[in-house]
C-alpha cells in the first residue's frame, strides 16, 4: 500500500486532474492525503463529493508557504500509516495510470523507488530523475515509510529540498536498496 502526499494552496481545476489520475489508478493498493496550505474549500468540497475513503483532506489553518513542506512533514510524521510513500506531489501534478502498479512490483525487493517524470521547470521534457538535488522531485520517487520518518524534512524554503531530502535518506541509510523505473510515471506542472 502507498500513500499519496499531495500539497496544496488556492489551486481549483487542477486538483481534478490529480485526484482523477489516481482514482484510474489500475492498481487500487493506494491511499492520499491532501494537505491544502491555509485550507481549500474547493478542494475539501470535491473530496467530499468523490467520497472515496482513501482520499483524505487536511488544511492547516495559517499558510505556511515554502511549497507546503511543513504540511508534508507533518502529513508524514503524523498521519501516513502505510509500508510506502510518495511524499510529495503537488495537487497540479498528475500519475500515469499504472504508477501504483508499476511501484507496487517493487515494493519487496526495495526501499526506494525512482522513476522518470515530465517536469515543467524543463520546458515539458524528462527530467531524467537522478539521486542527487535538482535531479529528482517529491513526486517521482516511492521510498518506505520508515526510512522517510527517519530522515528529517528540513530547508523548507529551499526550492531544492526535495533532492537535499533524498540525499539525506541515502546518507543515513548507506544500503538502502534501490531501483529506478526507466519509465516516466508522473507529470510535474
Amino acid at each position: 500500500m502507498i500513500t499519496f502526499i499531495a500539497t496544496a494552496y488556492k489551486e481549483t481545476l487542477q486538483a481534478n486532474t490529480f485526484i482523477n489520475s489516481l482514482l484510474l489508478q489500475t492498481d487500487d493498493r493506494w491511499k492520499c492525503i491532501v494537505f491544502a496550505d491555509g485550507g481549500n474549500d474547493y478542494i475539501k468540497d470535491m473530496i467530499d463529493r468523490i467520497n472515496d475513503p482513501r482520499i483524505s483532506y487536511y488544511g492547516s489553518e495559517k499558510v505556511k508557504g515554502c511549497w507546503g513542506n511543513a504540511n508534508r512533514k507533518h502529513a508524514l510524521d503524523w498521519i501516513v500509516d502505510t509500508d510506502f510513500v510518495i511524499p510529495g506531489a503537488s495537487i497540479q501534478d498528475y500519475y500515469i495510470p499504472t504508477t501504483v502498479e508499476e511501484i507496487n512490483k517493487h515494493t519487496d525487493n526495495y526501499d526506494f523507488i525512482y522513476y522518470e517524470c515530465i517536469h515543467h521547470d524543463k520546458n515539458y521534457e524528462l527530467l531524467n530523475t537522478n539521486l542527487r538535488a535538482g535531479e529528482i522531485d517529491w513526486g517521482s520517487f516511492a521510498l518506505r515509510t520508515s526510512v522517510a520518518k527517519e530522515t528529517d524534512i528540513t530547508d523548507f524554503c529551499n526550492p531544492l529540498t526535495d533532492g537535499m531530502f533524498v540525499e539525506r535518506c541515502f546518507a543515513k541509510h548507506p544500503d538502502l536498496r534501490h531501483i529506478k523505473i526507466n519509465k516516466f510515471l508522473f507529470v510535474h506542472n
